[in-house]
């Protein structure tokens, strides 16, 4: 069975760049642009992964965050990835209370993304032809 991972992040670039790097014969890959597309999504399947932007409309929202607690609603044992452009060690402790398994500060190799997600068990292709790309 196909392992569902759900990408949201307000700059549709990082989207098309992670999608394309995650994407596998073993992983099925949904995007969402807003936070209420994401819960939309979030309602409709039950996702093994989470990779999340903080901020996705303003920078005192803090979407990202309530997108992990309501992963961790559906799925407890799902990954969660939050990225983010500040570096606040109160926003990395709050992440990591409420679910977080990673918090990464922008810019973020997307390797490292896909590392991550390789060390909780997922598998990807080894000679994916866009290995260098980072974001």
């Amino acid at each position: 069975m196909k392992k569902k991972i759900l990408i949201v992040d307000d700059e549709s670039n990082l989207l098309s760049i992670y999608k394309r790097l995650l994407s596998s014969e073993n992983t099925e890959i949904f995007t969402a642009e807003t936070y209420a597309d994401a819960i939309l999504l979030i309602n409709k399947f039950n996702y093994d992964a989470l990779i999340t932007d903080l901020h996705l409309t303003s920078k005192f929202q803090k979407e990202g965050l309530k997108l992990i607690r309501e992963i961790k609603k559906k799925n407890n044992k799902a990954i969660c990835i939050l990225i983010t452009a500040f570096e606040n060690p109160e926003i990395k402790i709050n992440a990591y209370n409420i679910g977080a398994n990673y918090c990464f500060q922008k810019p973020v190799s997307s390797l490292i993304i896909k590392e991550s997600l390789e060390r909780a068990g997922f598998l990807f292709q080894k000679n994916s032809p866009i290995n260098g790309i980072s974001s």
